[in-house]
């Protein structure tokens, strides 16, 4: 069956994941943590928003593949076949988009006040 997009998320599964992470607080905390260490670290690099979209997708999945509860198999199953048809990807540039600007404004300030010391 094909999935189809579920309200302005690539589909339910997705949707559903960002949910989950965004009204847990930890998680919530962990992937502001991660994004804007993954920012910081493009930003000194010169590289660009979508490869800080790439990385933060990857610390994303593997925290939710890694705190998974434990499962009978079948549900296990049911669970992993959900999770690959998440969109990593739209889920971080998600919280990318919502850093990016605030965090390059702080880079080039600190650069600029470098400059004049």
């Amino acid at each position: 069956m094909a999935n189809s997009t579920y309200k302005g998320w690539a589909n339910r599964e997705t949707w559903t994941v960002n949910l989950g992470l965004s009204k847990d607080e930890s998680c919530a905390a962990y992937i502001d943590e991660q994004a804007r260490e993954i920012i910081g670290e493009c930003l000194e690099r010169d590289h660009d928003a979508d490869e800080a979209t790439t990385s933060l997708a990857e610390a994303i999945q593997e925290h939710v593949e890694e705190n998974a509860p434990p499962a009978a198999e079948l549900y296990a199953d049911l669970l992993a076949s959900a999770l690959e048809d998440v969109d990593w990807n739209e889920i971080a540039a998600h919280y990318v988009s919502a850093l990016w600007a605030e965090l390059e404004a702080d880079y080039v300030a600190e650069l600029n006040s470098e400059l004049e010391d």
